[in-house]
C-alpha cells in the first residue's frame, strides 16, 4: 500500500484468507473500522510499516495486528535543528501538517500554534520520543524544544502513558495540563505554554529527566501532586502571581533546582514534602518585595534557609564565604534554630546572607 493512500474500502481484504504480509508505506495510519482485514491476518500476519513509525500504528486502529514490524533504513545525520513553525487550523491534523514536512523524528525545535486536541498531544508525545508499552518499547524522538505558546487545548480525552514498566492513565483536558500529559518525555529539555492554563495535573510532567526549563501560565492557580517528581535537571521555576497551591512531592527529586521565584505575596498552599530537603537547603527562594517574613512564617516556605526579595537574582546564588564573612546563626535539618554545633546536619546562616550545610559528627 503506498504512501498518500487515504481509505480502504470495507472488507477490502477481509476474503484473503492466506494474506501473511501487509505493507503499509503510509506515514500516516489511516482508519480501520470496517473488517478491511479478517482475523486470521490480523492474528498470524505481519503489518510492515516504515522505520520510526511502529509506535504511530501501535496507537492506531492498526494495533489489531499482533505483528507489527518496521522495515526500510533510519537516518537521522540531518536532524533538523532550526525551529520548525507549524499552524493547526483543525485539532486533529497536526500529524499530517508533519509528515508533509520530513518524518516526524527528524525534529528538534518546533513551535505550534492553532488549536490542538487529545491526537495531536498524543502524536507530539511522540515526537519526543515516548514508550509506548510496559515492555520499554520507545518511538524514535528527537523533540528537545516544544513551544505551545501560541497554542490553546480544545476538547477533553484520555490515553495510556508508559515509563518503560508501568502504564498510567493521561488525562486531557482543554484548561489544564492534565494529569501525566508530559509524562516520562525523556528527550525534551524546554516547553513553553500558553497563559490561559489553570493547573498543572498530577505526574504532568514527571519523568522528565531532561526538562531544564518550563513557563509557568499567567493564570496558573494550582500545581498537582507529584507534577514535577524526577525532573532531575530543572534548575529554576517561576511560579505566578495568582498560584494557590502546589501539592506534596511536586518537586522531588528535582535536584538540580537551585532558583525558585515565588510571585505570589500571599504564600501559596504547599506540603511538607513538596519540595525536597535538598533544595530548601540549597536553593534560594525569591519573594516579592515586602513579603520575605510572611515567607519565613508561612508553613513550609519557611524551611527555606535563603529567602531574598525578587530582583536580587545574580545569576549564580554562592554559599561560600570569606575570612570577613561572620556566622550569624545556625539550624537544624527541620529548620530549628540551634544554639552551637550539633551533632548532625546544620545550615549556617552567615553575615552576607549566604548559607553552607555543614556536618558534625
Amino acid at each position: 500500500m503506498p504512501d498518500g493512500l487515504q481509505t480502504i474500502g470495507k472488507e477490502a481484504f477481509n476474503g484473503c484468507k492466506s494474506l501473511t504480509s501487509v505493507y503499509a508505506n503510509m506515514k500516516v495510519p489511516i482508519k480501520l473500522e470496517n473488517h478491511q482485514f479478517n482475523d486470521k491476518t490480523m492474528q498470524y500476519g505481519t503489518l510492515y510499516v516504515p522505520v520510526g513509525y511502529r509506535c504511530a500504528y501501535m496507537e492506531s486502529e492498526w494495533k489489531s495486528f499482533k505483528d507489527i514490524k518496521e522495515f526500510g533504513t533510519l537516518n537521522t545525520d540531518d536532524l533538523i535543528t532550526n525551529q520548525v513553525a507549524v499552524n493547526v487550523e483543525t485539532a486533529g491534523t497536526l500529524r499530517s501538517k508533519i509528515v508533509a514536512i520530513d518524518d516526524q523524528f527528524m525534529f528538534t525545535n518546533l513551535k505550534v500554534t492553532g488549536e490542538l486536541n487529545v491526537d495531536d498531544i498524543k502524536f507530539i508525545r511522540e515526537m519526543a520520543g515516548c514508550y509506548y508499552s510496559v515492555k520499554g518499547d520507545k518511538c524514535i524522538g528527537n523533540l528537545q524544544h516544544l513551544d505551545l505558546s501560541g497554542a490553546k487545548f480544545v476538547g477533553e480525552g484520555e490515553f495510556a502513558v508508559y515509563d518503560g514498566s508501568n502504564s498510567n492513565t493521561a488525562k486531557f483536558t482543554n484548561n489544564a495540563v492534565g494529569d501525566y500529559v508530559f509524562y516520562a518525555l525523556e528527550s525534551l529539555k524546554t516547553i513553553a505554554l500558553y497563559d490561559d492554563l489553570k493547573e498543572f495535573g498530577s505526574s504532568a510532567f514527571a519523568g522528565c529527566k531532561n526538562l531544564t526549563s518550563v513557563s509557568f501560565p499567567r493564570l496558573l492557580t494550582k500545581i498537582k501532586d507529584s507534577a514535577f517528581v524526577g525532573c532531575s535537571s530543572l534548575t529554576s521555576v517561576s511560579f505566578p502571581k495568582i498560584l494557590t497551591e502546589i501539592g506534596g512531592s511536586a518537586f522531588a527529586g528535582c535536584s538540580s533546582l537551585i532558583s525558585v521565584i515565588a510571585d505570589m505575596k500571599i504564600p501559596a498552599k504547599i506540603e511538607e514534602n513538596t519540595f525536597d530537603t535538598e533544595t530548601v537547603l540549597d536553593a534560594t527562594l525569591y519573594v516579592p518585595q515586602g513579603c520575605i517574613e510572611k515567607y519565613e512564617n508561612a508553613d513550609y516556605w519557611r524551611y527555606f534557609q535563603v529567602i531574598k526579595e525578587i530582583g536580587t537574582q545574580t545569576g549564580i546564588d554562592s554559599a561560600t564565604t570569606s575570612d570577613d564573612v561572620k556566622e550569624v546563626a545556625r539550624y537544624g535539618i527541620n529548620g530549628q534554630l540551634l544554639n552551637g554545633p550539633t551533632k548532625g546536619v546544620n545550615i549556617v546562616k552567615y553575615s552576607d546572607d549566604t548559607t553552607k550545610r555543614v556536618m558534625v559528627k
